[in-house]
């Protein structure tokens, strides 16, 4: 798989409000994946697709806000984002609100 290219054709998808686009962008900066890693763009992407309502990316922004990735840690948001995810079926989510 040619990352580079991936990164490219998420990065045209994802401005044009494409939610798992952004979502997958997201998931490039936090890992760095055809890119450097990068929290705060992480944190862009992952916020812009779970204001759409792609419900893993709530998960993920629930993660950024506990953990303090890309966004000064905020516990309170972090417990809305994770219960949104929660209420949604993610089970990862389901678990980690109970040790929040």
């Amino acid at each position: 798989m040619n990352h580079l290219k991936a990164v490219e054709y998420y990065s045209k998808a994802a401005d044009q409000d494409e939610p798992h686009a952004q979502a997958m962008l997201s998931l490039c900066y936090r890992e760095g994946i055809g890119v450097r890693p990068d929290d705060k763009q992480a944190f862009a992407w992952c916020l812009r697709a779970a204001n759409q309502g792609y419900t893993r990316t709530k998960y993920w922004l629930g993660l950024h806000y506990r953990d303090g990735l890309g966004i000064q840690k905020d516990l309170a948001e972090a417990r809305r984002w994770l219960g949104e995810a929660a209420a949604a079926g993610v089970a990862e989510a389901q678990s980690d609100l109970q040790y929040l």
